[in-house]
């Protein structure tokens, strides 16, 4: 498109378009579109008219004309290029002969002609003369602390044999022997001759001449001792002065290559320069007279066969978008006059009944898990579950709580996990926990925990089984599971017997705390019966699923049937929104969680489970 411009920019410049032709070229200009896609180097040419021969024939044409501009421009620039790079050339050769000339200068002048080979030499010569200084020194060193050894030895009037070179010196050693041997000889004669005696005279003369004897060899390893030493130092000052002398040179000879190198490295970049400009001199050349362009026609113009406007599918497109956002505005606007519970705003004293806790939402709800382990559930999660074991437990009103019904309104709002993280949980103080899945329409449980439901509630109900061969210890110390059991057809029916009351008084006997795993109130009877059996009742809301209506019926009806509600569980919050609830100073380090609640047990770690309906 700048091409067209371009071309229309230097009509004009070289005079104005005649007036017969200002109307069609406006005309044309005006039905003509220029666009690029995106993504590509590919453009777009479309004219608009409504003579579809004429529209074809016009963007044919005018992208033929683009590409025959393009073509001469290309020539004429190549001719330009190459005129101007032969002129390069011309002055490079130059600058390369002078380069090349001051590189040889100073050569002759720094008797720099074979400096890398030199400078090897130097540098191999000072690494040994620096090898040669260090092991002089470290002679150096040890002949010196023998002369020290050896000087206070003397000043001190300590014996000189003592001193190690003397020890290890065999002729010395070897003189004492024989002085020693000579000594004992005269004990022996002593005790039987006089002094004047022949044998004594003799004994004395030769121990006389074995002490001279001595003295002697160990004065000249004195000598020899500081001999060394002393040679020792001469040697280390030689090689250090002739070390010094050497860096010298080095230093020398590196004043001498930084001056060639940089002449080396200007010669070598004109003269790569050179060759680059030469080489393009080639190119440009040979594409001067190559008559080629990088634009194509990949799709040439067609006359169409439908009319392009009006757009009907737009259109009909523009109509669907327009329908959809007012759904989603009458939707958002019931939504507003109908809001669900959120927040524990939302909850405050509007149900009569107290926040127990808030529990936050956990991605990936609805996995069942085959193994469940203790690190699928957040730290958030286990500390608001602890927060309200403790309100249970602990609270004067609650204390006394033995069987606890846990329910909601509707499915999906998360009772399941929290009646199954509960139990756990309050298992993991010590007490003897059961956990009756008294779903008995949709039961979970014994999957949660991989167990058998073959028999279970339904089953001692109607005295089929008995709670010893029902109830199964799960893999966590102190938790035992009732499954739902033998499906019935009307679970209602068995459930307000007089057994079902029986029956959970009796298991609130045998176990310190029985949870039961309630149906939806909203959804069948069966939480009203079972709440009302229970000592207390538990309702989980979750975030964004009920409304407040809906939520305030369920409780109202399980009050209407006599059930003791404790409280209100917000499963499903947004930690993020409500942070004032929770405080990342107690679960930020994950490990140490672990190591606070985690109890050893033949099977691993305690499980966390994380599917509910």
């Amino acid at each position: 498109m700048e091409k067209l411009n371009g071309s229309a920019a230097r009509s004009t410049e070289e005079g104005p378009e005649p007036p017969e032709l200002t109307g069609p070229i406006s005309d044309l200009l005006d039905g003509l579109g220029v666009s690029p896609v995106k993504g590509s180097r590919l453009v777009d040419v479309k004219f608009t008219s409504s003579d579809p021969e004429y529209a074809a024939r016009v963007a044919n044409a005018v992208v033929q004309a683009y590409i025959e501009d393009k073509l001469q421009a290309r020539l004429r620039a190549g001719r330009e290029a190459s005129a101007w790079l032969t002129e390069r050339v011309a002055a490079l050769r130059r600058q390369v002969d002078a380069t090349q000339g001051t590189l040889q200068a100073y050569r002759e002048r720094k008797d720099a002609v074979s400096l890398d080979d030199k400078q090897n030499i130097v540098v191999q010569k000072l690494e040994q003369l620096s090898s040669a200084v260090t092991a002089a020194r470290t002679e150096r060193i040890k002949r010196q602390a023998i002369y020290e050894q050896l000087r206070a030895a003397q000043q001190s009037g300590a014996p000189l044999d003592t001193l190690s070179p003397i020890l290890s010196n065999e002729f010395i050693q070897k003189l004492k022997v024989d002085l020693a041997e000579l000594q004992r000889e005269r004990t022996q004669l002593a005790q039987q001759l006089g002094k004047l005696h022949p044998e004594m005279i003799r004994v004395e003369t030769a121990i006389a001449s074995a002490e001279r004897r001595l003295d002697a060899e160990i004065a000249k390893a004195v000598d020899g001792i500081r001999n060394d030493f002393r040679a020792a130092e001469a040697n280390e000052r030689a090689l250090v002065g002739a070390l010094d002398a050497q860096q010298q040179e080095v230093l020398d000879l590196n004043r001498k290559s930084i001056g060639y190198g940089a002449l080396q490295r200007e010669a070598n970049s004109t003269q790569q320069m050179f060759e680059s400009v030469l080489q393009r001199v080639k190119e440009a050349d040979l594409s001067s007279e190559l008559p080629t362009s990088n634009a194509r026609i990949l799709d040439a113009a067609v006359v169409p066969d439908v009319p392009v406007w009006p757009r009907e599918r737009l259109n009909l497109a523009v109509a669907l978008i327009g329908g959809l956002v007012m759904a989603l505005g009458l939707v958002f606007g019931l939504e507003y006059l109908r809001p669900r519970i959120k927040t524990p705003e939302d909850i405050g004293d509007a149900f009569g009944l107290p926040l127990l806790g808030i529990t936050p939402q956990i991605a990936r709800i609805k996995t069942v898990l085959a193994g469940p382990g203790v690190n699928d559930l957040p730290p958030a999660f286990r500390e608001a579950l602890r927060g309200i074991r403790a309100r249970i437990l602990l609270s004067p009103n609650t204390a006394d709580t033995r069987a606890l019904a846990v329910t909601s309104t509707t499915s999906g709002e998360g009772k399941t996990l929290i009646a199954s993280n509960l139990a756990i949980s309050m298992a993991l103080t010590g007490r003897r926990v059961l956990l009756a899945d008294a779903d008995m329409r949709r039961p979970t449980v014994h999957r949660l925990f991989e167990l058998s439901r073959s028999l279970g509630l339904s089953d001692i109900i109607a005295n089929n089984a008995k709670i010893s061969t029902a109830v199964q210890e799960s893999s966590i110390e102190g938790l035992f599971v009732l499954p739902a059991g033998t499906p019935m057809e009307s679970p209602s029916d068995l459930l307000e017997t007089d057994r079902f009351k029986f029956l959970v008084s009796e298991l609130t006997e045998i176990f310190d705390v029985v949870i039961l795993d309630c149906p939806p109130v909203m959804a069948v009877a069966d939480a009203l019966i079972i709440a009302n059996a229970a000592t207390a009742g538990l309702f989980v809301i979750g975030a964004g699923v009920t409304s407040r209506e809906v939520a305030q019926a369920a409780i109202d009806r399980l009050v209407s049937s006599q059930a003791q509600m404790i409280g209100v569980v917000l499963n499903k919050a947004d930690v993020g929104r409500h942070s004032n609830y929770y405080s990342a100073y107690y679960y930020d380090d994950d490990k140490s969680e672990l190591r606070r609640d985690t109890r050893p047990t033949p099977t691993g770690p305690v499980p966390a489970l994380t599917a509910d309906r």
